[in-house]
């Protein structure tokens, strides 16, 4: 039996100045919680469970995984299934995304110029619906954490109709923003620990001319509950579909956006994301499933 390792208390601001870029609220599937490929094949004894206390491992050295498990690599709201992906906050005002605080404004939010922002005290909110599973919003929420001797971020979404939600650790390696550890829980039980070696991808700054494309090749580790511990090789082929899309969600209308395509390279499944400057993610679908996400608000808070 593996011992499972207590993860980052969640951290609180006290004193700081903050900015808010908020967006109003509509629907799709997923971010940062579990792929629905990436479903653990095994979810370990559901008997043994662990107390849910809103931190994660100083390490890595958990053991094997794969890129499917619960919490995963894939799912809406994950990398992959219907679920989570970043959920974020409430917001008020809708207000033009692509605009920076005023010349008097002392504070600061994340930069506008950015696809995929991480922002110590961001969120943001999806909404997700799938043809047979339903619909229903998630939240998704960042902070700036120490993991293993690195700067990273603990990025946390919030429970899908299952009662199933993740805590995961990214990380800047190179060009790309990674996945490198992730917790999947349900309800305050933890069911699988993953390591990513690399990472699993998120989103690259290579990502800039349609037809560009990026793979991405990395080892998936992954322990259940039970102890039981399994690995796998995976790869994913991304490709930059077009650059300055248009799209409309709950949260408004958002120009020069970038449309990307994931593609695994074990079973074919696909997957694409649309990501707007300042913002990050506004727009997910599977062709497959027709699961979809779409961002309902956002709150990018900068300590």
């Amino acid at each position: 039996m593996s011992t499972f390792i207590p993860r980052y208390p969640r951290k609180h601001c006290h004193g700081w100045q903050t900015a808010l870029l908020s967006f109003p609220l509509m629907l799709f599937t997923g971010c940062n919680q579990a792929d629905p490929d990436e479903r653990a094949a095994g979810s370990g004894d559901p008997s043994s469970t662990s107390t849910h206390d809103g931190t994660m491992p100083n390490n890595t050295d958990v053991g094997t995984g794969t890129d499917e498990g619960i919490g995963t690599d894939e799912g809406i709201g994950t990398d992959e299934g219907i679920g989570t992906d970043p959920e974020p906050a409430e917001t008020e005002d809708s207000e033009d995304p692509n605009a920076g605080p005023g010349p008097d404004n002392g504070d600061q939010i994340a930069d506008v110029d950015e696809y995929f922002p991480l922002v110590d005290g961001g969120s943001w909110t999806y909404r997700h619906s799938h043809p047979i599973n339903g619909e229903w919003l998630e939240e998704v929420t960042m902070t700036a954490v120490n993991h293993a001797g690195t700067p990273s971020y603990l990025v946390k979404d919030s429970s899908t109709l299952d009662d199933e939600f993740s805590e995961q650790i990214w990380q800047t390696i190179g060009t790309g923003i990674f996945r490198v550890y992730r917790e999947q829980f349900t309800g305050n039980d933890l069911m699988l620990r993953v390591t990513y070696d690399p990472g699993f991808l998120r989103f690259d700054a290579e990502w800039q001319a349609p037809g560009t494309v990026v793979n991405n090749g990395y080892r998936r580790e992954e322990t259940n509950a039970g102890g039981t511990v399994s690995a796998a090789i995976r790869e994913q082929k991304f490709t930059v579909l077009e650059t300055g899309v248009s799209v409309d969600v709950e949260a408004g209308t958002f120009d020069d956006c970038l449309l990307v395509e994931r593609e695994r390279a074990d079973n074919g499944k696909l997957k694409r994301y649309w990501y707007a400057r300042g913002v990050g993610k506004v727009r997910e679908e599977n062709p497959t499933t027709q699961a979809q996400e779409e961002l309902v608000s956002s709150s990018l808070l900068v300590l």
